[in-house]
Formats: C-alpha cells, sequence, structure tokens
C-alpha cells in the first residue's frame, strides 16, 4: 500500500472492516492492480486479502496514472511511463483519446486485465458467496441487478479474453480492449 501514498495498514484496513461488519454494515472494498514494483505474487495477495476481507462487495481495477497523482509523477520520474502523455493529449485533444501506458513495470496490460478479471471471478463466483447473496435477496428487482452484475462479470471476462486473442491474431493494439469495453 505504500505506492498509493495512503498511510494506511492492511491490519487497520482489516479492523474497519471487521468493525462495520460487526455494526451491521455492508462493506465494500477497492483493490487495485499495477503500482510500481508490484508483481503477480503481489497480486496474488492482494485477491487472498481480499477473500479474506470478505466484504460485501469490493471492486477490483487495474491502476490508471492520472496527471498531478504521485503516481503518475513517479511514473515518470522512473520511466515507467515513457513520456507525459496528459500534456501531449492536453496540447492536442482527440476525441478518441485512450490512456496509452499503465504502471506495466512487471506486468503488461494483458496480465494486468487477466488479474483483475480473475480477482472478480475468484471473488464473485463462490458459492458460499453465491449462496449468501440469493439468501439475502429482498425482491425479484434486487435479483435482476445483481444478476446483471453477474453477467457483466462474465462477459467482461469474455471479451477480454476474445480482444486479447484478437490483438494477436491480427496485431492490433491494447486500444481494441479499450473500444470494446469503453475504458478511457
Amino acid at each position: 500500500m505504500d505506492a498509493t501514498g495512503k498511510a494506511t495498514t492492511l491490519e487497520e484496513a482489516e479492523y474497519a472492516i471487521g468493525l462495520a461488519k460487526t455494526s451491521g454494515f455492508d462493506t465494500m472494498a477497492y483493490y487495485m492492480f499495477g503500482f510500481p514494483g508490484e508483481t503477480r505474487e503481489d497480486a496474488k495477495k492482494t485477491i487472498d486479502f481480499a477473500m479474506k476481507l470478505d466484504t460485501n462487495y469490493a471492486v477490483f481495477a487495474v491502476t490508471i496514472p492520472y496527471p498531478g497523482t504521485a503516481l503518475y509523477d513517479l511514473g515518470l520520474e522512473q520511466k515507467i511511463l515513457p513520456f507525459d502523455f496528459w500534456e501531449k493529449y492536453t496540447k492536442n485533444p482527440e476525441p478518441d483519446f485512450r490512456i496509452p501506458f499503465l504502471i506495466e513495470e512487471h506486468m503488461d496490460r494483458k496480465t494486468l486485465i487477466s488479474i483483475k478479471n480473475q480477482a472478480l471471478r475468484k471473488y464473485y463466483f463462490r458459492p458460499q458467496k453465491i449462496f449468501n447473496e440469493i439468501k439475502n435477496l429482498t425482491s425479484f428487482k434486487e435479483f435482476g441487478r445483481k444478476g446483471g452484475m453477474a453477467f457483466n462479470i462474465i462477459s467482461d471476462s469474455i471479451k477480454s479474453v476474445w480482444v486479447n486473442d484478437q490483438a494477436k491474431t491480427n496485431g492490433k493494439n491494447y486500444n481494441m480492449y479499450h473500444k470494446i469495453n469503453n475504458v478511457h
């Protein structure tokens, strides 16, 4: 968590979530992959920690370096980001601008997206999680909403696999993923 600039420890996060659960609150946690220095093993530890916390909801994402953040500055400083692409964009805005660089120090874009999708599937498609979600449904509307969320997780996983396969066979770049998934 050092790369995030957050002063919170894993133990403090675990304590806070436990306290919220004990008090009867629904809980949610955000997990990001692709920080400087992060390896596949670190990503696995993040997924394991998410499983351990077992919040009601979890959001998994690939880290996007935005200008004005310590992460963006660090990426430029360490040459993980080859140039200030946001500055280039502000000087010559394009309507279909796609983020050209992630922090791909130890894992490439394809791997980061794959890990994010794996985390989503592993987290939400556990038999106990599914059972608890069904048991706690309060309406058909909620059933439809949660069913839609499950469909989106599956759909996103399939799309990213298809896009990666297409990129390999057609020699296309990563922007195909962004166009299909409307990621900016």
